[in-house]
């Protein structure tokens, strides 16, 4: 099983660059470089994927990966008598090793499909007849989790997964209401301290920014803020990000968070993403372009993680990667090949660049559609500037560096001179990072 990169046979319809302009020895080096950090138990990584196959994670250097035991999956087949309080399932869970130091794990949707066992005939909330089987799956759960991640300081645990979908318009089965996911994450939460302490509960995790805040009210109304150690959503949104509501939207909801829990609280999109094929054209360079500025807008709108959707191509082409996998409608899952998308490089050069960056707000003056988020990284600054019109020049300020380094997405760089305590810049829909010369930077001279 293997990553396709440069050099390696693939479909020449499926040609991409290799990761981050590079070969493949350097980015993995760089990458686990930058994770190595994370095993000394560092926590304020931003990047991660939906999923990962084969070594994907790592050689682009996200962390934050995705942990789940469906309900359906670990107890379908009959009720587990939970000998000693935990399910056979769990217990073999446990006496297995953890999980790799630069991983971040959040675990996602806790109970997925009811089982045929404890499922409710009449389909009525909360879906399931069996409240002692549900709170005990829930304990094992969050019991296994904190025994994977053991390294991290706080372990991420959403309770729900698109929950707007079980409400109207879309009315899936079981019904829910705001007052009655809120009171779920009542009854839970003491469930889920006991079993790790340092447990950080999020939710509620609508399926995207197009509910609005008037979806939000019912849930703050009903006392979300009181039961919840942070927020998470699936932040779907349309393409171009600019113009799509997204800044607003984060901007109103850290607000209305702000107002009902008195502190701000994290807030983690553990979904998003943009399909790459529209009708008969795969538009690769642009949902590479796309999938950038999102992510850094929603890391320069103070987002505390991003897990970009999804690792391959899926349902069609929700994918940073083809699927090479000729069997994949019979398998599934985990394709033994894949080959990158230009996105893979441009998440795998924005990881590099921001990666554990800390933002400093939007800077403004630059021009009519010119969009610039500063952050700050090892006591260093960096401006990502684009523009999603058409191309121009800008003149951005660097204040007292003589010299900066500009690279481009696909981690191409080179080398500018400041003027006054400006540079100026050619910008387009393809973001640049400025930042002080590297020495190791690629393409600097």
């Amino acid at each position: 099983m293997r990553l396709y990169l440069r050099r390696q046979a693939r479909p020449a319809r499926h040609a991409t660059r290799p990761l981050a302009g590079r070969p493949q020895e350097r980015i993995r080096g760089r990458a686990w470089g930058q994770l190595g950090e994370h095993r000394q138990g560092r926590q304020d990584s931003f990047f991660g994927l939906h999923w990962g196959v084969l070594d994907q994670p790592e050689l682009i250097g996200t962390s934050w990966i995705l942990a789940q035991h469906r309900w359906a999956d670990c107890e379908g087949r009959e009720r587990p008598s939970r000998q000693g309080g935990v399910a056979d399932w769990a217990r073999a869970l446990l006496a297995g090793p953890p999980q790799p130091a630069h991983r971040f794990g959040i675990l996602k949707n806790i109970f997925g499909e009811v089982p045929a066992w404890a499922r409710r005939e009449d389909k009525a909330w909360p879906g399931w007849r069996d409240w002692a089987g549900f709170e005990g799956y829930v304990r094992d759960c969050v019991r296994v989790h904190r025994h994977q991640f053991r390294h991290m300081r706080t372990r991420p645990i959403d309770l729900m997964w698109e929950v707007d979908l079980n409400m109207p318009p879309h009315n899936f089965d079981p019904p829910w209401r705001p007052e009655q996911v809120v009171d779920l994450y009542r009854r839970l939460r003491p469930i889920v301290k006991e079993a790790d302490p340092e447990a950080e509960l999020l939710g509620p995790c609508p399926s995207g920014i197009a509910v609005g805040m008037a979806w939000w009210r019912p849930f703050f109304d009903a006392g979300l803020t009181k039961y919840v150690d942070a927020i998470s959503l699936h932040m779907y949104h349309t393409s171009p990000p600019e113009s799509s509501g997204l800044v607003q939207y984060i901007r109103d909801l850290r607000a209305a968070v702000r107002e009902r829990a008195g502190r701000d609280l994290p807030i983690y999109t553990t979904e998003w993403g943009f399909v790459s094929e529209v009708g008969s054209t795969n538009r690769l360079r642009e949902t590479a372009e796309a999938t950038v500025r999102s992510n850094i807008i929603a890391q320069g709108e103070g987002l505390r993680a991003s897990l970009v959707f999804y690792a391959y191509d899926y349902k069609p082409s929700w994918g940073i990667a083809f699927n090479l996998d000729p069997d994949f409608e019979r398998r599934r899952w985990d394709p033994p090949r894949i080959a990158p998308k230009p996105a893979t490089s441009a998440l795998a050069t924005q990881l590099a660049v921001l990666g554990r960056a800390r933002p400093l707000g939007r800077v403004g003056g630059l021009g009519e559609d010119v969009w610039c988020y500063r952050f700050e990284r090892d006591g260093k600054p960096v401006w990502a500037v684009w523009t999603p019109g058409e191309p121009r020049e800008v003149s951005l300020p660097v204040g007292p560096l003589r010299r900066v380094e500009v690279v481009d997405i696909m981690g191409r760089g080179r080398t500018l001179t400041a003027t006054g305590g400006t540079v100026r810049l050619g910008i387009s829909s393809s973001v640049v990072y400025v930042r002080p010369p590297s020495a190791t930077a690629s393409g600097a001279r």
